[in-house]
């Protein structure tokens, strides 16, 4: 395990590496975040984690029944929450 798995592993309070495998986290956030969710995506990743957000968010029912599928499947919501969204 390098280092970057073990930060992220003890910053989400995660279980033992062995299960790091199967979770998935969902992140969720605003059109303007997505420069800074590329990097928490890629540093989630880097830690070992299977990490779903909506890359390219389309409207409609669509992406309704996407985001749905997505908050019911990931062990781990992440609501990404900034001061830009004031």
């Amino acid at each position: 395990m390098n280092v970057k798995q073990k930060k992220v592993i003890f910053l989400l309070g995660l279980p033992p590496l062995k299960m790091i495998k199967s979770i998935r986290v969902f992140i969720s956030y605003t059109h303007d975040q997505l420069l800074l969710v590329d990097k928490l995506v890629q540093i989630l990743r880097d830690g070992g984690l299977s990490v779903w957000y909506a890359d390219r968010p389309t409207e409609g029912e669509a992406f309704t029944t996407e985001i749905r599928f997505f908050i019911e499947h990931t062990q781990i919501f992440m609501p990404l929450v900034t001061e830009a969204m004031n």
